[in-house]
């Protein structure tokens, strides 16, 4: 009952917005080829995925030990470069500004914060490019995990349409 009440709300909104025949163009000619991918998956080559998975961790550990030999000492943990360590190297051992978040007013590490102390300070311009790209490569590798494939060789997901852009979203 809801989802129809809904529907001609939404309809409402498209039509008021202009964006009625662009909805039909892009989401409602997508919606059936978008549930035959999520119900039946893609199919993974599974002698790719290690390959690349392993490629991707070796690429890791040379950065973390570039970073080390930088650092003079290790600055990743169990799962991955710590955040804490990598505080206390940019802002104690380098001296270079505190980067605060705004949400949380709390010294951050995250991507922005390092984007910027590469554009001011060029001595961060090295150890903030290896940690950005170990951050990357990890995000990369988590792709890639084993555990994303089902038991017949195939890669699911939820998609869904972001009104915003257009584009679409995964999830799983």
């Amino acid at each position: 009952c809801v989802q129809r009440e809904l529907c001609d709300v939404y309809q409402g909104r498209l039509g008021a917005a202009g964006a009625e025949a662009f909805y039909r163009r892009h989401y409602a000619a997508l919606l059936s080829p978008l549930l035959r991918v999520m119900r039946y998956g893609l199919h993974v080559d599974e002698r790719t995925r290690r390959r690349q998975s392993l490629h991707l961790e070796v690429e890791r550990i040379g950065l973390e030990d570039r970073l080390t030999t930088l650092a003079g000492e290790p600055l990743h943990a169990t799962t991955g470069l710590s955040t804490k360590r990598l505080a206390k190297y940019l802002y104690e051992t380098l001296k270079l500004p505190k980067q605060v978040d705004r949400a949380t007013r709390a010294i951050t590490t995250k991507e922005v914060a390092l984007r910027r102390l590469m554009l001011r300070y060029p001595r961060a311009v090295e150890p903030c490019s290896l940690i950005l790209d170990h951050r990357a490569k990890k995000k990369l590798g988590e792709f890639l995990d084993k555990s994303s494939v089902d038991a017949d060789g195939r890669f699911r997901c939820s998609l869904k349409f972001t009104t915003e852009t257009g584009r679409l979203a995964s999830s799983s």
